[in-house]
């Protein structure tokens, strides 16, 4: 397989993690959706105007055919718990953690709708200082990681104050096409913590933790 195959199946890969990744974290169904629809012209309560939160925060966007409004109430209804939080850190590391040199960092563009104010600042500050570094890696031709997550485990959540710390173990594979081409397959835990930001949970944080075997 060429690199550029190989790159345009991360990118593809990538796309279609994150709109599954989407329709799990806004988890909402068509009842949802209905009863949304019935009640939102009689409240008056709503958090949401015009795709703002009152508390100064962007909204989410609605899916096509329902107005911010509608969107927002249904997925207010839904009520994310500590099993939504893990499916959402379970595809957001198998997309943040798979990469190449030639995919322009699309792995975290793609999800900054799903991170907190906090973590975009970080993520656009790490795309500056690695592009920047790849300038001096001539030497190496390609580079990727594919990242699989095996399994997700709750080590904080307080859902009253909007905060939670998820684990996700992960099986990793390193390839690189050099001089000397090489790859390695490892394990690597990975620490996300998440906030509720505009009353929605987003990626707050991301630590990798040291390689495994």
């Amino acid at each position: 397989m060429s690199r550029k195959i190989a790159g345009s199946l991360i990118i593809l890969a990538g796309v279609a993690l994150t709109v599954i990744f989407y329709f799990l974290f806004f988890g909402i169904d068509k009842k949802e959706i209905d009863n949304a629809s019935r009640t939102v012209e009689t409240s008056r309560t709503s958090a949401v105007r015009d795709g703002v939160t009152t508390d100064g925060g962007a909204a989410a966007p609605a899916p096509v055919g329902l107005s911010s409004r509608e969107f927002r109430s249904a997925y207010v209804a839904h009520k994310v718990g500590e099993d939504d939080l893990k499916k959402m850190a379970l595809l957001f590391v198998d997309r943040f953690g798979s990469y190449s040199n030639q995919s322009n960092f699309s792995n975290i563009e793609d999800l900054k709708i799903f991170m907190s104010e906090r973590m975009i600042n970080w993520a656009e500050a790490f795309i500056a200082e690695r592009r920047n570094k790849q300038q001096s890696e001539k030497a190496i031709i390609y580079y990727s990681v594919t990242t699989k997550s095996v399994i997700a485990e709750t080590k904080k959540i307080d859902e009253a104050a909007g905060m939670a710390d998820i684990l996700v173990k992960t099986r990793r594979r390193e390839s690189m096409m050099s001089a000397n081409n090489s790859s390695k397959t490892f394990n690597q835990d990975i620490l996300l913590s998440f906030k509720r930001e505009g009353g929605v949970w987003k990626v707050d944080a991301a630590y990798w933790k040291d390689k495994g075997n």
